[in-house]
């Protein structure tokens, strides 16, 4: 019996061919001349970004599972991606000329940006908490390196260094969060942590303490106010987010705010 097949990898095809992008865009980086490399890496990264949603055109409807039912391809996961997409496309727009005046015309600012976006894709098609742990990761690194793109600025270096500590906070109350449900339902798999809780009720102490975990940490992820937006820090790094890198930073809460919905 094959561990994986070709057609595991169908659920992910936008994905993969993100991150395709993201590596033809270093690529690019490197050999493109440096009079015209700036208009090179955006339309790269678009036509990168239309190619994945063109396959996402292709899985509608389709319902497609793959690695063992931990990702799925249906049309909530392609509805959201699309967004992703689509703001990410308007970002590299809006922000082409800001880069370009604030030294951050790098190659790396539009492979950060498809990572992150690749990070929300499998956020959105992970039927696994640990997919889904791993794409909140992907997206979450993506996004501390992009607050703190003005290395010269000191302001934007605190920024990623205090959104780099909320993250990891978050990050320990998810971990604690889905090893609770584990042991609690045995699974990982969102269909199966679902049928055991109608099937044995959801007052198991696990099960509470859990998804309690789950959804703080999804809190700190997106700063929602009830958790954690009155603490002093968090509107700190709010402040010195916007202030440090304006365009990438209003794309990065749309798309947070988006997948947690």
């Amino acid at each position: 019996m094959e561990f994986i097949s070709l057609t595991d990898l169908t659920p992910i095809i936008p994905e993969i061919i993100v991150l395709l992008t993201a590596c033809t865009v270093l690529l690019v980086d490197l050999f493109a001349a440096k009079k015209n490399r700036s208009l090179t890496l955006a339309i790269t990264t678009i036509i990168g970004l239309l190619l994945a949603m063109y396959s996402e055109t292709q899985l509608h409807g389709k319902d497609i599972t793959g690695f063992y039912g931990t990702v799925v391809a249906d049309d909530f996961s392609i509805l959201f991606e699309f967004i992703y997409m689509s703001v990410a496309i308007i970002t590299v727009f809006v922000s082409r000329h800001y880069i370009a005046e604030n030294e951050m015309n790098f190659g790396e600012y539009y492979v950060l940006l498809l990572t992150a976006v690749s990070g929300m894709m499998f956020m959105t098609s992970g039927l696994d908490l640990l997919v889904i742990f791993i794409g909140l990761e992907i997206m979450s690194i993506s996004s501390y390196i992009l607050v703190g793109m003005k290395r010269k600025v000191a302001m934007a270096n605190e920024a990623a260094l205090k959104y780099l500590l909320l993250g990891a906070f978050s990050t320990g109350f998810l971990l604690y969060g889905i090893s609770l449900l584990y042991g609690a339902t045995g699974s990982t798999l969102l269909p199966t942590i679902i049928s055991e809780i109608q099937q044995n009720g959801s007052g198991n102490p696990l099960v509470i303490v859990g998804m309690a975990l789950v959804v703080v940490a999804m809190s700190f992820k997106i700063a929602s106010y009830r958790f954690i937006c009155g603490h002093l820090m968090c509107i700190q790094v709010r402040l010195l987010r916007l202030q440090a890198s304006f365009p990438e930073q209003r794309k990065l809460q749309v798309l947070q705010c988006s997948f947690v919905f």
